[in-house]
């Protein structure tokens, strides 16, 4: 609520704009050298990053205040992000020494845990996925099985983007092999059991988006308008895969977020389930491939051992081969022989 005072300040007026755009977020304020967070956004991080809290205006117009130097933004933005909120970075996009009345200011992005890509925040050696799961409505497969589902994962930080096509009990064992930082839903699954069991399996958080953009159509002209392509044949998407509404998710959500060019990300490359070995979540334990079965550490397991990457990107390359493994012989030797 703004108070009476509150009202007289431009640059309050224009934190109340953009805080009415983005009311789920903490609003990232840009107030010069610093970030400021006012009302319950700053009590939310003087709880959660140990801030000391103050106040602007005295007396019954005080309000709560909290800031951070935008030059260590990085660490807090981790911090936050890892307590599961979404951050809304509202910058300065004037030069204070040449406006005219109030420095101008924008929302220029919208941090999530599936959209981060400063290197001081991820994980050196395994992608930062981003993944949306869209089962198919009211479908079932064939023999009595279980609904097909979607699965879309991209890394922003990379540009990858993966999709895929399973069926409902093989979808968990396939999210977990991703592991990824977040993911999208369709609203209207809120309370639908596998969606929250997919969630629960993967460790990640949950983001509901509008029912609309997981429709097919919106979802295959998101796609094409982006590429632009005529149609997505040429990724191997048919018109009614299961896979293109869950594509169409990531997509416009990283567009809504990112507010910025997108070029570098890759077309969605289809993952079909015969040219790779299908692990399910206990034979990888068992395996130790990524980390040690009892300490749940990266140190002692296969990863660990074979791994001689100069770089994230190899790191992360070489963690996908070792939890998809392969099937056809050719595809092997070609990869021993580059080796």
């Amino acid at each position: 609520m703004a108070t009476k005072s509150d009202k007289q300040s431009p640059a309050m007026a224009q934190f109340h704009r953009w805080k009415k755009e983005y009311p789920t977020e903490v609003l990232f304020f840009q107030m010069g050298d610093f970030f400021e967070m006012f009302y319950d956004d700053a009590k939310i991080v003087a709880r959660d990053l140990g801030l000391t809290l103050t106040a602007r205006s005295k007396g019954a117009d005080a309000i709560p205040m909290a800031g951070v130097p935008i030059r260590s933004v990085d660490r807090y933005l981790k911090q936050l992000v890892s307590k599961g909120h979404r951050v809304a970075i509202c910058e300065q996009i004037e030069d204070p020494k040449t406006a005219k009345g109030v420095v101008d200011r924008k929302v220029t992005r919208i941090v999530t845990a599936g959209t981060l890509t400063e290197d001081d925040l991820l994980d050196r050696g395994a992608p930062n996925w981003l993944a949306a799961v869209a089962p198919a409505k009211g479908a079932k497969g064939a023999a009595g099985e279980g609904r097909t589902v979607g699965v879309a994962c991209a890394d922003l930080s990379t540009g990858a983007f993966v999709v895929t096509e399973v069926q409902e009990e093989d979808a968990a064992d396939t999210l977990a092999r991703f592991r990824p930082a977040e993911i999208l839903h369709d609203e209207a699954l809120r309370d639908d059991p596998l969606v929250r069991r997919l969630a629960r399996v993967a460790g990640a958080p949950l983001t509901s988006r509008p029912e609309w953009e997981f429709e097919g159509d919106a979802a295959r002209e998101a796609l094409r308008e982006h590429y632009g392509v005529q149609t997505l044949d040429g990724f191997g998407l048919e018109d009614g895969a299961a896979s293109v509404p869950a594509a169409g998710a990531v997509l416009r959500y990283l567009l809504d977020t990112q507010k910025t060019d997108l070029s570098h990300l890759d077309p969605p490359r289809r993952e079909e389930r015969g040219d790779r070995l299908l692990l399910d979540r206990a034979t990888r334990a068992c395996l130790e491939l990524t980390e040690t079965a009892r300490e749940g550490r990266r140190d002692g397991s296969l990863l660990a051992t074979v791994d001689r990457t100069v770089t994230a990107l190899g790191a992360r390359l070489l963690r996908a081969w070792l939890l998809a493994p392969l099937k056809d012989v050719a595809a092997i030797r070609a990869r021993q022989a580059a080796v």
